[in-house]
């Protein structure tokens, strides 16, 4: 992976905790939901490239899974949210 597409992966993960963080000092639940359930979608495609890059296929393709099951998670927080009056 080269070290620009690296720093725009931290660079997301950052923003996603940043979220997380702010969330969790307004005391809001539902962002808090998106916020960490996207920075754990970003870790784990994080974790998905890097072991894919070492050679590691299965476990590779295990973390994607767990990123697809956050993002699924994220999908549903974020359309909760929405709807939310």
């Amino acid at each position: 992976m080269n070290a620009s597409l690296e720093t725009l992966w931290l660079l997301g993960m950052l923003i996603a905790a940043a979220a997380s963080l702010i969330a969790v000092i307004i005391q809001d639940l539902t962002a808090l939901a998106v916020s960490v359930s996207l920075l754990f979608t970003l870790t784990y495609l994080f974790r998905s490239s890097r072991m894919k890059e070492e050679g590691r296929e299965k476990k590779a393709r295990f973390f994607k899974r767990i990123s697809l099951f956050f993002f699924f998670c994220f999908l549903l927080a974020a359309a909760n949210a929405l709807t939310m009056p």
